[in-house]
C-alpha cells in the first residue's frame, strides 16, 4: 500500500495490507520481510543513514527499525490511523494521524 526508495536507488520498502513491510532490492527480488503492524502499513521511510527505516499503519503505531534484522522500537503512536512517515538527519521520526495530530519523536539510539 506503500512505498519508499533508498537514496542510492539499490533498495525499496514495501508495505502491505496485512501489516508487513517487504525490503527488495532493485529488481524487486525479496531480501527480507518483517511483520509489526496489526493492520495495513500506510507509509514507510529510509532514516538518511540508509540501513533504518521507519514505517506506520492503520493500528496508529509508528515504529522505528534498526534495519532487516532488528526489532522495531515503537516511536510514537497515534490516536487512530498513523497516515504518513519521515525521518530527518537528526533521529527524529515524523508524523500524521487521522486523530489531526503530528508528532515528532527521537529514536533511539540501537
Amino acid at each position: 500500500t506503500c512505498a519508499a526508495l533508498s537514496s542510492d536507488g539499490s533498495r525499496i520498502l514495501a508495505g502491505d495490507a496485512s501489516g508487513g513491510v517487504s525490503l527488495l532490492d532493485s529488481s524487486c527480488r525479496l531480501l527480507a520481510r518483517r511483520e509489526g503492524h496489526s493492520s495495513r502499513v500506510t507509509g514507510v521511510a529510509w532514516a538518511p543513514s540508509g540501513g533504518a527505516f521507519a514505517t506506520c499503519g492503520r493500528d496508529g503505531a509508528v515504529r522505528a527499525w534498526p534495519g532487516p534484522e532488528g526489532e522495531p522500537v515503537l516511536a510514537c503512536a497515534h490516536e487512530g490511523w498513523a497516515l504518513c512517515v519521515a525521518w530527518s538527519r537528526g533521529g527524529m521520526v515524523a508524523s500524521g494521524g487521522a486523530d489531526e495530530r503530528l508528532l515528532v519523536c527521537r529514536v533511539p539510539p540501537g
